[in-house]
């Protein structure tokens, strides 16, 4: 079993903040499994964790490392060659030139670039994001009801025009959150709701719809009961979107710039009345969520 795991991983820009998110999940996890210790790697402090202070953060692999996780994307041979000369890696959802290369390979998600029957596809140990989580084991077990219509995430810092393309999808009458990063705008919501008391997993247990791009959020979304619609800013995401359909997503609206938005405000309006939502308890999402993620930590530890 390794003992000291070094996790490389990046967040910002091409990255958002998904990848950071589900290896800070995976790297608490570890944590607290005995005898183990996991440091995520990288040069920037994550300081939009919740706990940040609790993660060790360091610039390069521990040299005493017994393996290196690295949830980048797209790795190259030469990387991957490199790194081995410190410790076996395990590559999560890569579609680099440097897959091949590695000891280990996972895909928590469904990768175009393995083909089909990806025996390196493990559903059950998907990673959904630390804050998250966190969020959800602050909840506890009250009933939730699902009255917003739909939530919505533009990503972190997202221009006035990304707010404005997202206010333009609200159908007439419903009500709608719109977020981007810890900034909140709101649609029509009711003055007796109060978001300003909700955390991020609350917000998607009350929500009956949910609509971004390609990524952590729709998973999270899907297992808070929300029915999903993807836009995608690329082709990329797009494909990603259509390989999954049903189980996490409900709708591939398309690419952005490519969208009709009058089209997706109908789409928005079908789902919300012709599905019937239930109401939602925080305390069964988390153990839905942490059965996952300790999973791939078991997952993890037997790799030899």
């Amino acid at each position: 079993m390794p003992e000291l795991i070094s996790i490389i991983t990046d967040w910002g820009g091409f990255y958002g903040s998904g990848h950071a998110q589900r290896m800070a999940s995976l790297c608490r996890a570890l944590n607290e499994a005995p005898g183990v210790s996991a440091v995520l790697v990288n040069g920037k402090t994550p300081d939009f964790l919740a706990g940040s202070a609790a993660f060790t953060v360091s610039p390069v692999p521990a040299a005493r490392s017994d393996l290196i996780i690295r949830d980048m994307r797209d790795s190259s041979s030469e990387e991957i060659f490199s790194l081995r000369k410190t410790a076996p890696v395990l590559v999560i959802d890569d579609i680099g030139p440097g897959r091949g290369a590695a000891d280990f390979v996972l895909d928590l998600l469904p990768n175009p670039a393995a083909g089909s029957g990806n025996a390196d596809y493990r559903e059950d140990c998907y990673l959904y994001g630390h804050n998250f989580i966190d969020s959800l084991r602050s909840l506890g077990q009250e009933i939730l009801e699902k009255n917003i219509d739909l939530a919505m995430y533009a990503g972190a810092g997202a221009a006035d025009a990304d707010i404005g393309f997202f206010r333009s999808l609200v159908p007439e009458g419903k009500n709608a959150v719109i977020m981007a990063g810890p900034v909140r705008h709101t649609v029509n919501i009711p003055p007796g709701l109060s978001l300003d008391a909700m955390n991020y997993a609350e917000v998607l247990l009350r929500s009956r719809v949910f609509i971004a791009h390609f990524g952590l959020s729709l998973y999270e979304a899907r297992l808070c009961g929300c029915a999903v619609l993807s836009v995608n800013p690329t082709p990329y995401h797009s494909r990603l979107a259509d390989m999954v359909p049903g189980s996490v997503v409900d709708i591939n609206a398309g690419t952005r710039g490519e969208l009709d938005e009058a089209g997706i405000r109908g789409l928005c309006r079908d789902l919300l009345e012709s599905r019937k939502f239930s109401e939602t308890v925080p305390g069964e999402i988390l153990e839905q969520a942490q059965r996952k993620l300790y999973a791939c930590r078991d997952h993890v530890l037997s790799l030899k």
